[in-house]
């Protein structure tokens, strides 16, 4: 199925992500980059950036993790598993390239 198929995506993601990720913390940081109201944008979106930010990410894959706020559902497009100074140093990068993100706790 598309939902299992995603699910298993993620996985890898998450997974070659924490190898790549450093290990000077317990890597529970993570890097927002987007959060849209549909998984079809997040996944869009997760896309686009990775291209427009290709050398920024060096190699770091965006999960999609859906959140409940309030009375809205937004589906949050982040780089995970990262230390509080992995997360800093990714998103100044992003933001001199041009991109928007902030800083989050897993």
């Amino acid at each position: 199925t598309p939902a299992a198929a995603q699910d298993k995506s993620i996985k890898t993601a998450a997974t070659a992500l924490d190898s790549a990720t450093t290990t000077d913390s317990a890597g529970g940081f993570a890097v927002q980059l987007a959060a849209p109201h549909s998984e079809a944008e997040a996944q869009s979106a997760a896309t686009r950036l990775q291209t427009k930010f290709a050398g920024e990410l060096d190699g770091l894959q965006p999960v999609i993790r859906k959140a409940e706020l309030k009375d809205k559902t937004v589906y949050r497009v982040r780089i995970v598993g990262l230390s509080r100074a992995a997360a800093v140093s990714l998103c100044e990068k992003l933001k001199a390239a041009g991109g928007a993100c902030f800083l989050a706790r897993e």
